[in-house]
This record gives C-alpha cells, structure tokens and sequence, in this order.
C-alpha cells in the first residue's frame, strides 16, 4: 500500500466516525430525560392543626433519575384563598423550608385547612408534584390588652 492510499483510507475512516458520532442533526447526546422527580416522605410540622402567625417547617425527600433535582417548592393555600409558594433548599438528603403561616383573621370558618403541596423539577423540565398534606386551620383575635 502507499503512502497515498494509506494516508486516504486513514482519513476516510477518522471521517467516517465523526460522522456516525455526529448523527443526523448533530453530536452524540445524552438520552433524553423524561421522567419526573420523585416527591416522597412529606412532612409538615405542626402537623396537626397549624395557628395563624405560627411558625410553620416542611420537609420532603425528593429524588430523580435523570439528569438531577433542579428546584424544589411548596405552594400554600391558606383558608382565607391566600396562595404562596416557598423555595425548599437541599439540607442532607432532604428538602427543608420554615415559614410564618399568615392568612387575614375573620374570614375563616371552623373546619378550615391550611394545604400544603410540594412541586419539584428537575434539569430536564419535568416536574413531580406530591399529594396535598391538609392541616386544620385555627384563627383567634389576640385579647385586648389590660386598660393601663
């Protein structure tokens, strides 16, 4: 074999795997991601009734098999229609957020729940959203303070 030919099969070869590297449309890429996050292991503290203007804490374990957990949230819905939504941040393997809980006092009726619903999304665009966790709402106007 020459020189020449040798030097073309060469080229024709390292040419011919770019191109089956390249695919149609462009370089190889990752398999697509297209499964949710998993949201699991809720829990919401006080977890049985919550008082307006109470310090309120939410955790959750959140996992995906894809390309990773990009954000995690927890959107409340108070008794009076009021909804918030609240960024979660990584803390040992799980999600963690702490709150005041506020709703405007006198427009709630007995039996009234605070709702708590965690959404997570992950870096392919998915997003994993948990059952709601329902939680009784008690609202009381503070006593007036003793005439001085």
């Amino acid at each position: 074999m020459t020189g020449t030919v040798r030097r073309w099969l060469v080229s024709s070869i390292g040419l011919g795997i770019v191109w089956v590297l390249a695919g149609c449309d462009g370089w190889v890429r990752e398999p697509l991601d297209t499964t949710p996050p998993r949201v699991e292991a809720v829990r919401v503290t006080p977890s049985e009734f919550i008082v307006n203007g109470q310090e309120v804490q939410v955790e959750a374990t959140v996992t995906d098999v894809g390309l990773g957990v990009d954000k995690v949230r927890v959107v409340v819905s108070y008794p009076s229609g009021i909804e918030e939504t609240k960024e979660m941040t990584p803390q040992g393997g799980k999600y963690l957020v702490s709150f005041l809980a506020r709703w405007e006092t006198g427009q709630v009726l007995v039996g009234q729940e605070v709702v708590a619903q965690i959404k997570a999304r992950d870096k392919a665009g998915n997003e994993g959203v948990s059952s709601e966790t329902r939680i009784r709402a008690i609202s009381f106007t503070p006593p007036e303070p003793p005439p001085l």
